[in-house]
């Protein structure tokens, strides 16, 4: 994951770094309406976002706390 994302420090938040990676949902408005179901965006580091999403599953089949969810 480092390799793919290098320093995070030249990031200025967590935001930063999850747009960087591809991990953002795509707004969908118009008017007053905004949709609460919108696609994941498939822009970013494709190689990082794998990493990521593939840690987040591990936790959640191995730690009991987070395998509801």
């Amino acid at each position: 994951m480092i390799a793919e994302s290098g320093d995070i420090g030249r990031f200025a938040d967590d935001a930063a770094l999850a747009k960087y990676a591809g991990l953002v949902w795509d707004p969908h408005e118009s008017g007053a309406f905004q949709a609460q179901d919108t696609p994941l965006s498939k822009a970013g580091n494709t190689y990082l976002r794998y990493y990521l999403v593939e840690a987040a599953n591990s936790v959640r089949l191995h730690c009991a706390e987070y395998r509801d969810f």
